[in-house]
């Protein structure tokens, strides 16, 4: 049983880091809009509920291909908690700190209504750099 907000965050970057997906996507074709989005996907109803409980989020049950026949959950953040999120587990992430610093950066950000022609550049080297590390399997 896990005691304090402190093992809470150790339990779920560990979770992150196995079965976790972080991404900055742009809204629209010209590439002027994005947003932060994360998840963990499993098998295991009971870890998704876990999730939901300490850091809010939805759920979906996935289906098909996806799934391999088998009962197969995605838990989601987005936006601003996905940022809260992100900041809170980031010390306790051995895998995949490279793309939680990318997304903090870009989170930190999204506070500006309307974003300059440089903002608008930074979203896209992050989603770019995103890519990337995705790629190499960081």
């Amino acid at each position: 049983m896990l005691r304090d907000r402190r093992e809470i965050l150790i339990y779920t970057a560990g979770i992150f880091d196995g079965e976790g997906h972080v991404g900055v996507y742009a809204r629209d074709a010209l590439k002027r809009s994005f947003r932060l989005k994360l998840g963990i996907t499993s098998t295991n109803g009971n870890l998704i509920g876990f999730l939901i409980e300490h850091f809010g989020g939805s759920f979906s049950q996935l289906s098909g291909e996806a799934s391999r026949n088998l009962r197969c959950y995605q838990w989601e953040l987005s936006f601003v908690k996905a940022g809260e999120f992100l900041e809170e587990i980031y010390p306790f992430l051995l895998i995949k700190q490279e793309q939680v610093k990318l997304a903090i950066l870009f989170q930190s950000g999204q506070h500006v209504r309307r974003k300059t022609q440089e903002q608008i550049e930074l979203c896209r080297w992050i989603c770019k750099q995103m890519k990337a590390l995705k790629k190499e399997g960081v």
